[in-house]
């Protein structure tokens, strides 16, 4: 096998390749999982709503332009073609009907839309002070701005901007729970009104349901979101990158930060000044790292900021120092200075990264959809491709790479695994070395993983205190109307600076830019003995596994893994079709891996050796 060499070219990748395109163009929508849970204990509620009497809503919009239309009430999900995939909102009552404007299926690809839905009826607050508002929404975010509106005469309205948070072509959870401090309009007046409002132009769609409006609490912030800045390249721009497993030689260099940083929005009453704490615990399940950041100016009611850290101070950041093969959980805490949050339940996000042998990830481990340039207009030609870029700090060879192939993949279409460099004289990520062509012949080898060796030896030559970048990348051959279609993780915290896509109809490359990362994988460093055990539908690997095994086809699954003799020694509940079990406390030997969904078991042995 020829050795194929990258030798470290550029520490300043960064700030090249933010020179390159960001992705604005329209996509086919895929379904939006991990949404939040609706808590209404300890809320004083006084008026709630969900939309299971169409009759206590009216419409309007602009009749006369043939680009706007009505609001409608029902229990469908969107029907446009890029709002479709996004699927209903899965709200408490949805079953009862939910609101929604589908700017898709109603709009054209110019033209204005100002849509509302409103409230026919008043609500009496009189007797309520401080008032706040909260819903489950489900939207996803193109040329457009969703709002909620209040009034005290029906004439003259207050806007609201929601989902502040989204970039174009980014979905919020489904649902999202949304809370809006409207005390300033609201309180104490008798006659209230209150509505929905879409304003932009061809979008995707925005649904609305199970209103509840309550006495507002004086002191209650909102952690929005959480930055992980790894190393950190891009942390001007937000997230640096999100790894979930992290291959213990890349960290053996020593001193490499992650530092924190939050979106936190007050939704109480009062003037607050909030602030972050942030833990760290290792394999051990001991703490290895607290600090509390605090937010530098004070936020009113409906005011939200992102705490950002001094990149320049190291003392602010989580260092890795002496690291373990294991999961490392990261557990976040928003506050406010000098008061007691009344309402806790939103104020904390957990996310864990897992220290490993061999194996590279930026996903959270969970499969949540399937996306591909596919999704797009002027994609799906025969060379597009998918990447997902890897920093290096330690010389080491990739053995091979996996990926998530989705089950909307065509039989018969075909892929190259590809690493891949950035070349700065042609500005453009250039090959390193390939795989054989691939086609898939069946449709067991759809909604599955696909592990992949290269026909050069991939050898990344990094000198020492130097970096460089790697793309992890699969292009693909879907043939004249067929499809291919990679494995997405929506629960990873990213921003999508880390996701590349390759137009071959353009010969354009473009950051993602959005909320999800796809599954595709590196193993790198000491080659290990890689095998897929399947089951069925269910599969594990690696196998034998270091540690940290996943399963896949497992969404709302019961899994346990059983020694030898007989007992019980894990037991998880899966929400997602992947999910990353960690065996590294536990002796080596052979296991079995059992898993129930429904009325099938599946039962799988893996190996564990450390």
């Amino acid at each position: 096998m020829k050795r194929t060499t990258i030798f470290a070219t550029l520490m300043l990748i960064s700030v090249i390749v933010f020179g390159q395109m960001t992705f604005e163009k329209k996509t086919i929508s895929t379904p939006v999982k991990d949404g939040d849970s609706r808590d209404l204990a300890n809320k004083s509620i006084f008026w709630q709503n969900d939309f299971s009497n169409p009759s206590e809503w009216s419409m309007e919009w602009m009749q006369s332009n043939p680009n706007d239309g009505p609001w409608v009430i029902g229990t469908s999900g969107p029907s446009g073609s890029f709002s479709t995939g996004m699927g209903p909102i899965n709200s408490t009552t949805a079953a009862n009907g939910f609101a929604m404007y589908d700017s898709d299926a109603i709009g054209v690809e110019v033209g204005e839309q100002d849509s509302k839905i409103i409230y026919n009826g008043t609500i009496d607050c009189s007797e309520h002070p401080k008032v706040a508002v909260m819903f489950e929404s489900y939207y996803r975010k193109f040329h457009g701005t969703p709002y909620l509106e209040v009034s005290t005469d029906g004439t003259n309205w207050t806007q609201f901007e929601l989902h502040t948070n989204l970039d174009v072509n980014q979905s919020s959870p489904n649902p999202t729970l949304v809370t809006v401090n409207i005390t300033t309009i609201a309180g104490n007046q008798p006659n209230v009104y209150l509505r929905f409002r879409y304003v932009g132009e061809w979008d995707y769609a925005w649904m609305v349901d199970d209103i509840v409006m309550f006495d507002a609490p004086d002191y209650d912030v909102e952690l929005q979101q959480v930055r992980l800045n790894f190393w950190p390249d891009y942390a001007d721009y937000g997230y640096s990158g999100f790894y979930g497993q992290i291959p213990l030689e890349q960290l053996s260099v020593g001193d490499l930060p992650i530092w924190f940083g939050g979106v936190i929005k007050n939704l109480g009453s009062e003037t607050v000044t909030p602030n972050l704490n942030v833990t760290v615990t290792n394999p051990a399940n001991s703490q290895i790292f607290t600090q509390t950041y605090n937010m530098t100016n004070p936020l009113t009611t409906e005011g939200f900021d992102t705490l950002k850290p001094d990149y320049q101070d190291i003392n602010t950041a989580f260092v890795w120092t002496n690291p373990q093969i294991g999961e490392y959980k990261f557990d976040f805490l928003a506050g406010i200075i000098g008061q007691d949050d009344e309402n806790p339940v939103n104020n904390s996000k957990n996310y864990s990264v897992y220290v490993t042998h061999n194996d590279f990830a930026h996903d959270n481990g969970n499969y949540t959809g399937q996306w591909s340039t596919c999704n797009y207009t002027g994609g799906c030609v025969d060379g597009d491709i998918i990447g997902v870029e890897y920093k290096f700090f330690q010389t080491t060879n990739i053995n091979h790479l996996s990926f998530w192939v989705g089950d909307m993949s065509t039989v018969g279409s075909s892929y190259i695994a590809k690493i891949m460099f950035w070349d700065e004289g042609g500005n453009t990520w250039s090959e390193l070395s390939s795989s054989d062509f691939i086609t898939i012949e069946s449709t067991e080898q759809v909604g599955t993983w696909h592990t992949v060796t290269f026909l050069d030896e991939v050898f990344v030559n990094v000198p020492e205190g130097e970096s460089t970048n790697i793309l992890a990348a699969v292009e693909y051959y879907p043939g004249s109307g067929g499809h291919f279609r990679l494995g997405i993780d929506g629960t990873a915290p990213t921003n999508g600076f880390e996701t590349w896509m390759y137009f071959a109809g353009e010969g354009q490359w473009y950051y993602y830019g959005g909320t999800h990362v796809s599954l595709i994988r590196l193993n790198v460093g000491q080659p290990s003995n890689v095998e897929i055990q399947n089951a069925g539908s269910v599969c594990v690997y690696p196998n034998p596994s270091n540690g940290i095994i996943s399963v896949a086809n497992v969404e709302n699954a019961n899994i346990e893994v059983i020694n030898m003799m007989g007992q019980v020694v894990k037991s998880i509940k899966s929400e997602y079709e992947i999910s990353s079990i960690d065996l590294s406390n536990f002796a080596n030997g052979t296991y079995f891996v059992r898993v129930v969904k429904g009325n099938e078991v599946s039962t799988l042995k893996i190996n564990l050796v450390k």
